[in-house]
């Protein structure tokens, strides 16, 4: 018995491309193409398998995912904890507050002009996440 494998017929379908930006730069290596019933919860998976899978970095990282040029689905990823004013004990308020306020200045100032370089242990460990349904 000989079994034969290869298409039986083409259908029109309505597909769409789901475009991955991090922290508003698009990243070609994430994006998928998805069916248009199922693009949201696609996109939903994405942003949480992209979550689990990027390292934390000192800032906080946006990662967006946009259909036809809207956004569909959101998530940010959290930045390391750091306290300044950790080795400040008792004293004045005012210095605290000032270590607190040049933090979130200098927080402010590394999202701006943030590049954010991505290894390749990234992208595989995103594809190793994957689920096949």
């Amino acid at each position: 018995m000989q079994m034969a494998h290869g298409p039986i017929e083409y259908r029109v379908s309505n597909i769409v491309k789901l475009v991955v930006l991090i922290n508003d730069k698009q990243w070609l290596g994430f994006c998928e193409i998805a069916h248009d019933s199922d693009a949201q919860r696609t996109s939903d998976k994405i942003c949480e398998r992209l979550s689990s899978v990027l390292p934390r970095f000192a800032f906080e990282i946006d990662i967006k995912v946009l259909l036809l040029g809207k956004v569909i689905s959101r998530h940010k990823v959290k930045p390391h904890k750091h306290d300044p004013t950790q080795k400040c004990y008792g004293g004045d308020i005012t210095r605290k507050i000032k270590l607190l306020s040049k933090q979130s200045q200098k927080l402010k100032g590394m999202k701006r002009t943030s590049e954010i370089h991505l290894p390749r242990e990234i992208y595989c460990r995103y594809m190793s996440s994957i689920e096949i349904d």
